[in-house]
């Protein structure tokens, strides 16, 4: 017996350590207090913190979880933002997004979590990249990435809708380098 994920059989006992590692990660998230706390604050582990934010907005308070990432000196907290307005961004994830976003992304700059944007480039967003960069300065996020919309899983079904053409990707690109020079000449300051 075993579950169908993706075309692949997982059997039952990898399904079983899977679901307590996802259960063993929440706990640790949730709580401060667990036995793993001297464990994951290890100077080796700690370089490993890269944190996918999006998993605990819903669930952990912006504040809570910046004071509780902050003592354990993660590498980064990658944030995505896919536009610099409200409408955007929730065009892209979903409502009641955008507001939770710009909270987190201000508790983790504001605790001394460094903080990577992200902005998925779509057909929608391309015109505005070199507004979402500037959001994201604005907020004291320095270091942003771009990634192209990829229509996989979940978002395969908006493809035709989001999926950027050569021309979308050369346009956030086009507003992405000055901002990117502007920076790397500031630090070089």
């Amino acid at each position: 017996l075993g579950l169908v994920v993706c075309g692949a059989v997982l059997p039952w006992s990898l399904l079983t350590v899977q679901v307590l590692m996802a259960l063993l990660v929440v706990a640790c998230c949730l709580r401060e207090d667990h036995l793993l706390a001297p464990l994951l604050g290890w100077r080796p582990l700690r370089h490993v913190g890269v944190v996918s934010y999006g998993m605990y907005l819903l669930n952990v308070p912006a504040i809570q979880l910046a004071k509780r990432l902050a003592p354990y000196g993660v590498s980064y907290v990658q944030v995505t933002l896919d536009g610099p307005t409200k409408d955007l961004h929730e065009a892209h994830v979903g409502e009641g997004h955008y507001d939770a976003t710009i909270r987190g992304i201000r508790a983790l700059v504001d605790h001394g979590v460094p903080v990577i944007g992200c902005t998925v480039v779509t057909r929608k967003n391309a015109m505005h990249v070199g507004a979402t960069m500037e959001l994201f300065r604005s907020l004291g996020v320095h270091d942003i990435a771009l990634s192209r919309f990829s229509p996989a899983g979940y978002a395969a079904r908006n493809a035709a809708e989001l999926l950027p053409s050569r021309e979308d990707l050369l346009v956030a690109f086009r507003q992405a380098i000055p901002l990117a020079k502007g920076d790397a000449e500031h630090r070089a300051l």
